[in-house]
């Protein structure tokens, strides 16, 4: 029988680097619920026209300009360490994490594949950092993420790696360290909670400028990715039963109470503050042929600052 790659026997780790595009020791790897890892790396080929010997009208020969590697990356949140890469780090006090942000957001490693029982197809990505992170939340669904990533160049010949033996890195299976789940959140908006709250959504976009430099070693590789403006916005969908959305959209101006997220899990709490709010719509489409009304709330915000509290070491 030929034995087929299949997606159930992949594996996926991460380290955080210590040097930009240098793997990590194995101490540093972790563990994370990852649902889907989709590569995004290519060669750009750009395509060159001389003048021939043979005239014709075919391609003469074509280029490679530039190697780019990445993937995105989606799963569930168990706790928050591989996500605070997007922000930059954790100041960590007792059982409380609090996420800050950095000049520059933390480099990793990424490694992951299929196994095979003869062939493993393994892949490396080195100098990774988080250009996006979504984090959404639908009703009866756990609360997930989706990072899009932008990697530096990959390993040749790699093996796998294995989740060190420590709380923020090890395996956790899912009823170890149950996800966090649209059941057990609390959304508040200016103040006042909503629990007909449909789905939730937050980024974090740290624009990465990615491109090769002339002093680079890496010849078509990117330099090192450098952040540019850090971008958050926030959306909630909720069931319209007043029009008090409508009027704090009217009033054009930033909230003057709180904009939190709250999702718990046990004894384990993850904390969304969105800062500096203000919304752009709170109007939903007139059909007559609609049951609920569903209105979604596009929100701006300067910031979101991130807590945890959980018995997890430092990320």
């Amino acid at each position: 029988m030929v034995e087929y790659y299949i997606g159930k026997r992949s594996r996926f780790a991460y380290g955080k680097e210590v040097t930009y595009g240098t793997a990590p020791g194995s101490s540093a790897w972790g563990y994370i619920p990852v649902d889907t890892v989709t590569p995004t790396s290519k060669a750009n080929i750009e395509g060159i026209n001389v003048l021939d010997s043979a005239p014709q009208r075919n391609v003469s020969s074509y280029f490679e300009t530039l190697r780019t590697f990445g993937a995105t990356v989606e799963g569930v949140i168990q706790h928050f360490a591989f996500c605070t890469l997007a922000w930059g780090t954790d100041s960590h006090v007792g059982s409380t994490h609090t996420i800050t942000e950095g000049t520059d957001v933390p480099s990793f490693s990424m490694n992951f594949g299929y196994e095979h029982g003869s062939d493993d197809h393994i892949i490396e990505l080195l100098g990774s950092k988080i250009n996006k992170l979504d984090i959404s939340c639908t009703k009866g669904e756990f609360l997930k993420f989706s990072a899009e990533i932008i990697s530096q160049k990959d390993t040749t010949s790699p093996s796998w790696r294995s989740h060190a033996a420590n709380d923020t890195t090890q395996y956790y299976s899912i009823t170890d360290l149950t996800p966090y789940h649209y059941s057990g959140s609390d959304i508040e908006i200016n103040g006042t909670t909503y629990c007909d709250a449909e789905t939730i959504k937050l980024s974090i976009n740290n624009n990465l400028h990615s491109e090769p430099t002339l002093c680079s070693t890496n010849g078509k590789r990117i330099s090192e990715s450098v952040p540019q403006i850090r971008e958050y916005d926030a959306s909630v969908t909720v069931r319209m039963n007043t029009p008090d959305l409508y009027t704090l959209w009217e009033t054009d101006g930033y909230f003057s109470n709180d904009t939190t997220f709250t999702f718990t899990s046990g004894t384990r709490v993850l904390t969304f503050t969105l800062n500096n709010v203000r919304m752009e719509s709170a109007i939903s489409p007139f059909n007559l042929t609609e049951g609920i009304v569903l209105v979604e709330l596009p929100l701006k915000c300067t910031s979101i600052g991130v807590t945890e509290v959980n018995t997890i070491g430092d990320y």
